[in-house]
């Protein structure tokens, strides 16, 4: 008998989340917002505007400066460090979801969804 490994890696399915603790779930926005802007490391400032936090510990930001794809991730991962070791391990760093800006997309009639669909106007 053949035994087919599953296509997708289900071993962390059943992981505990973290949550974050008492101190930020009862903090208010602006305290919490105090303190994610606090321990930005001191480069990174000047290019992310905090958006939104939640209880849950999600933070949401905006990059105000254009960041290369290639910086773009590693940047947001010594923010997310940052705060997690400053401020509460659980909190993750998200970054707002922009709108396909591709001008030849645009030009074609090709339009990118936020859910990742791809609809194309038919040419005429």
């Amino acid at each position: 008998m053949v035994r087919v490994r599953p296509a997708v890696d289900l071993s962390f399915a059943e992981v505990e989340v973290p949550h974050p603790g008492e101190a930020w779930r009862v903090a208010t926005v602006a305290e919490r917002h105090g303190l994610v802007m606090a321990h930005l490391p001191i480069d990174v400032g000047p290019c992310v505007r905090l958006l939104k936090t939640s209880q849950s510990g999600s933070v949401i930001m905006e990059l105000t400066q254009h960041v290369l794809a290639a910086s773009r991730g590693k940047l947001l991962m010594r923010i997310e460090q940052a705060v997690k070791h400053y401020v509460d391990p659980a909190i993750t760093v998200w970054l707002e979801p922009k709108g396909d800006k591709n001008a030849l997309r645009l030009l074609r009639g090709i339009e990118v969804k936020e859910d990742g669909t791809i609809e194309k106007e038919p040419l005429t």
